[in-house]
This record gives C-alpha cells, sequence and structure tokens, in this order.
C-alpha cells in the first residue's frame, strides 16, 4: 500500500478523455444557479460574485489540465462569457448590481485571453527549447560516433604500419626483401590514411549547407564526360542510358566529385565483367542522376544506413579494396547542398541503383524540362566491353 502511486492514475483521469469537462460544465452551471437564486431571492447584497468568481477560477484552473487547441478554447471563453454576462445582466435588471458590474465580464474574459496568449507563447517555446535540445544531443550522439570512427579509421593503418616496423627492427640483420615488403606495407598504410583525410576534407567542404559556386551545368555533357573518363578503367561493362537535356544551377566540380564516388562505390561491388549502367532523367523539374550495377547488391536493413559516414556493408572487404566508407556520405552532402538527395534501390545478389536528385533542371529556354518517361530501361545510346 505504502508504495502504490495513487496520484497518478487520478492525473491520467484528469488529463484523458472528456470527463473532466462534463464536470466543469456541471460545476459552471450549478454556480449560474446559485448566482440567480442569490440574486432572486435578494440574499446577501454582493455573495452573487463568489459563484462569479468561481465559473472563472475553475475554467481557469480547467485550461491548465486541458490546455485546448484555438476552437476549444474560444468555445469555453464564449461559454463562460455568454453565460455570466446573462447572469450579471438579470442581476441589473432586478436592480440587484449596478450597471458598470456589468464590465467585469469582458474584464475577466479579457485576462483570461491573455493568460491563454502566454501559455501558447510558452508553449511553443518550450517546444522550441525541446526540439533544439533533442537536435543537439542527435548533433553530440552524431559527433560522438563520427570521432569514434575517424579515430580508429586513423589509428588502425598506424597500429599495422608500427607494428611491420617494430617487427623489422626486432630482426639483428633483415634481408632487403623483408625491408622492402616493410616498406611497401607501411607506404599502403599512410595512402590509406592520407585518403581518409582527403575525404574527410572533401566531405567537410560538400557539407557546408551550400555548394562552393552556381553556374550553369549541362547534366548530359557532365556524364558523357564522367562516362568517358571511366569506361575504359577497372574490367566491367559499361553502359550509357537516357540522357536529360538542359541545365541546372549546381557546382560542376561537386557534382562530378558525387558522380566519381557513386561510380566508385559501383566499381568496388561489381566484379568483373559486371554492368555499370549509368543515365539521367527529368521529372517534374529536376534532374535525376541514376548508376545501376549488378553487382552484389545491399539488404534491405542497410540501404538506409549506406550514406552514414564510415559505414560500410561488407566492411572487411570494403578495407581490402581499399574503400573508407565516405563516398556516399560526400555524395549525400554535395546532394542536401544543392537542395536536393539521393536515395538507393537494392536487393541482395540483383545489384543497386543509386539515384542523385536536384531540382532546378531547365531547358536552353530557361524553362522548367517536362517529365520523361522513368527508368533506363529505354533509349539506350551504346555499350562498351573492355
Amino acid at each position: 500500500m505504502y508504495g502504490r502511486d495513487v496520484t497518478r492514475p487520478r492525473l491520467a483521469w484528469i488529463e484523458s478523455g472528456s470527463r473532466l469537462e462534463y464536470v466543469w460544465v456541471a460545476f459552471a452551471l450549478l454556480n449560474l444557479a446559485a448566482m440567480l437564486v442569490i440574486i432572486e431571492l435578494r440574499y446577501g447584497r454582493g455573495w452573487e460574485t463568489v459563484p462569479f468568481h468561481f465559473i472563472y477560477v475553475s475554467f481557469t484552473i480547467l485550461y491548465g489540465f486541458r490546455a485546448w487547441r484555438g476552437r476549444a478554447t474560444l468555445l469555453g471563453i464564449l461559454f463562460v462569457t455568454v453565460t455570466t454576462g446573462a447572469a450579471t445582466a438579470f442581476g441589473i435588471a432586478r436592480h440587484w448590481e449596478e450597471p458598470p458590474e456589468l464590465t467585469e465580464v469582458p474584464l475577466m474574459s479579457l485576462m483570461f485571453v491573455a493568460m491563454v496568449y502566454h501559455v501558447r507563447r510558452r508553449q511553443q517555446a518550450q517546444a522550441v527549447a525541446e526540439a533544439l535540445a533533442a537536435e543537439r544531443e542527435r548533433d553530440v550522439e552524431r559527433k560522438s560516433a563520427f570521432l569514434s570512427d575517424a579515430a580508429h579509421e586513423l589509428l588502425t593503418p598506424i597500429t599495422i604500419g608500427r607494428g611491420h616496423l617494430e617487427l623489422l627492427d626486432r630482426r639483428a640483420r633483415p634481408g632487403p626483401d623483408e625491408v622492402s615488403a616493410t616498406c611497401d606495407i607501411v607506404l599502403g598504410e599512410l595512402g590509406r590514411m592520407e585518403r581518409v583525410i582527403n575525404r574527410l576534407l572533401l566531405l567537410e567542404s560538400a557539407g557546408g549547407g551550400a555548394p562552393g559556386r552556381r553556374e550553369p551545368v549541362d547534366p548530359a555533357a557532365l556524364l558523357a564526360r564522367t562516362f568517358e573518363r571511366w569506361q575504359g578503367t577497372a574490367g566491367r561493362v559499361w553502359r550509357m542510358g537516357e540522357l536529360a537535356h538542359g541545365t541546372v544551377a549546381a557546382d560542376a566540380d561537386q557534382l562530378t566529385l558525387a558522380l566519381d564516388a557513386l561510380i566508385e562505390n559501383a566499381v568496388q561491388h561489381t566484379p568483373e565483367g559486371g554492368l555499370i549502367e549509368i543515365g539521367a532523367d527529368a521529372r517534374a523539374g529536376a534532374l535525376r542522376i541514376r548508376v545501376r550495377d549488378d553487382g552484389d547488391g545491399i539488404p534491405e536493413e542497410a540501404c538506409q544506413r549506406v550514406f552514414e559516414r564510415f559505414y560500410r556493408v561488407d566492411g572487411g572487404r570494403s578495407r581490402r579494396n581499399g574503400g573508407v566508407g565516405l563516398g556516399l556520405a560526400i555524395v549525400k552532402a554535395i546532394a542536401e547542398a544543392h537542395g536536393g538527395g539521393v536515395s538507393v534501390r537494392s536487393s541482395p545478389g540483383v545489384g543497386s541503383t543509386f539515384e542523385l536528385r536536384l531540382p532546378g533542371l531547365r531547358s536552353a529556354g530557361n524553362e522548367p524540362v517536362p517529365s520523361a518517361a522513368d527508368g533506363l530501361d529505354h533509349g539506350f545510346g551504346f555499350e562498351l566491353a573492355p
């Protein structure tokens, strides 16, 4: 018995449902009846103000529990104002109260309205503060995870390089082959550190909230140049799909970085002889660039996380292939800096399709480009196999 919390169930009853409103309406009507009886029986001049104030005080307390939104609050104020005003007018008509007493009704209502205004302002301020606090907490968590991942990515090559150097130092007379092999390993780990640092710097610059400079970019020409740079590499089958014509205001260098990162990701997860397809179309005035592969694919639960920093679907293989888990995060940062976004559709063993969306695609006449057919399955230009 001593450990039971009897307060919370009572508060829960008060804060839920509409029973409390019914109880208050009955209480208000009872006090109105008391006002009329006192006036009619002429019992104790001034006592009619006691139930009058009971109505306003109880209504204020009720609002403290309910804090209704606009319409309910307005109806409550109108109910109190009209009923107490009618009761006061009845007292004046019966020559029990003086006409100036009627001014107390709108004054009390205005006081309640002022209280409601300040309560709403406080609620809004509290909601903003809670949202900022939650966002700050998420930022702290992201920062902590980022620092942990970054430290791991940078300390791992240091540990590996140091281990091989210490092993070489413990040998009395290491041979040239051992020294050469150790140097290759250490240089490889230093190169990996350099890639991580460069990617972090790229991510920081791309995630600044806006592209470095905006200029009209022809996506068809950009994709054609990118395709030409990549088609002779990596032992894959390269295919150019449909191209969207027009211009989009973008940072051409950052857009090229994003496209390269998508293609590099496709190369890493597509075996030799596999297909990588690049193309773009327009929908509702937005440019949609797609990079499709028929590689390993991504599990459904990982599709929402592949754009996080340092996240790898297959961590061991990505590290062996030189991946640092920042390429797709850079794509996301660049897309969002341009007011767009990035997404992926994938299934294990089937392949993946990454889509980079940028708003504001316009034709040569500076008009929005009309929607085109969806997908990359139409209008393929050519196919090359190395």
